[in-house]
């Protein structure tokens, strides 16, 4: 099951997140892969986000996300080595 991603993403409670896409992938790195779009109240997208996760066949967990601005732009962007309930409430770090 997915995260809560309102609440991973903090999204403002007047602002909507739109699922995009959904894909899933095997091999040795097993995934799943969400885009998705934060829009205003005007239904303009202001930010779009990739995440993503991931396990690998001895176990291993990854899951992240990444946030564009409007024009595309990275913002911020988070990587874990553990399970989306693990990292619900971790602070986002900021893109250089």
């Amino acid at each position: 099951m997915p995260p809560n991603f309102e609440r991973v993403f903090s999204v403002p409670h007047h602002h909507r997140l739109v699922l995009i896409r959904s894909r899933a992938r095997g091999g040795v790195w097993r995934g799943v892969y969400w885009t998705q779009e934060q829009m205003d109240q005007s239904g303009s997208v202001v930010a779009r986000y990739e995440s993503f996760e991931e396990i690998s066949r001895i176990g291993q967990i990854q899951c992240g996300w990444r946030k564009y601005d409007n024009l595309g732009t990275l913002v911020s962007e988070q990587i874990f080595t553990e399970s989306w309930s693990h990292t619900a409430g971790t602070q986002p770090h900021e893109a250089a």
